[in-house]
């Protein structure tokens, strides 16, 4: 199937770290392997002239005529997903009826494929949005038995406890795995190892399972 390429500006959140401030430069130079990935930056068609980043092909999972899904570029974590609308909004009400209808049915089908063909434990779904005028887009990270293991073995991490007023409901939640795997898999130059089959692996996997 030939995908066709979207662009985003170059610090948005779908291709660099988790909408904090870090400058492009700084976020490749604490990947560098991701760096012959990023040469193919150019303006995007927009008035506001600020340098873009093409999604490469190779991290394309699948697309509908509204959305776009690719494997998150910078992150180590195999099946971390973004979906991202090809209308230029960053606002749900401004999406056309049909775009609308397609969101829910793609993030089910993603959610599904994460769990059947990868075994995720849990599937997050989140929209972030903190810096405006970039395209919507949505988070779908998958959380392995071992991604919580890693958790659970990491000292530093027992500091988010002092922040809580009594235990919780269960001994971590989202937001404390969010952190997790944004520090540790998609921020680390050298990310904790994995478990199952790499990136790209996991990529051609997705594609089968979500046409």
């Amino acid at each position: 199937m030939q995908y066709q390429s979207i662009t985003f500006p170059f610090d948005t959140p779908a291709i660099c770290p988790d909408n904090r401030s870090m400058s492009p430069p700084l976020a490749l130079a604490e990947a560098p392997h991701l760096q012959p990935l990023c040469e193919s930056a150019r303006l995007p068609p927009r008035a506001m002239e600020t340098q873009s980043l093409e999604i490469p092909e190779q991290f394309h999972v699948c697309e509908t005529t509204d959305w776009l899904v690719n494997h998150r570029i910078n992150s180590a974590l195999p099946g971390y997903l973004m979906v991202s609308s090809r209308s230029f909004t960053n606002d749900l009400s401004e999406l056309s009826p049909e775009a609308l209808g397609e969101l829910g049915p793609l993030l089910a089908k993603a959610q599904k494929a994460l769990g059947a063909v990868l075994g995720a434990k849990r599937v997050y779904i989140g929209r972030y949005g903190h810096m405006p005028g970039y395209p919507i887009h949505f988070h779908i990270i998958p959380v392995y038995d071992w991604v919580e293991a890693l958790f659970w073995q990491d000292e530093r991490y027992r500091l988010l406890r002092t922040f809580a007023e009594g235990p919780g409901e269960t001994p971590t939640d989202g937001a404390e795995m969010t952190f997790f795997i944004w520090r540790e898999f998609c921020e680390r130059a050298e990310p904790p190892p994995i478990q199952g089959p790499s990136v790209s692996e996991t990529i051609e996997l997705l594609r089968k399972a979500m046409h």
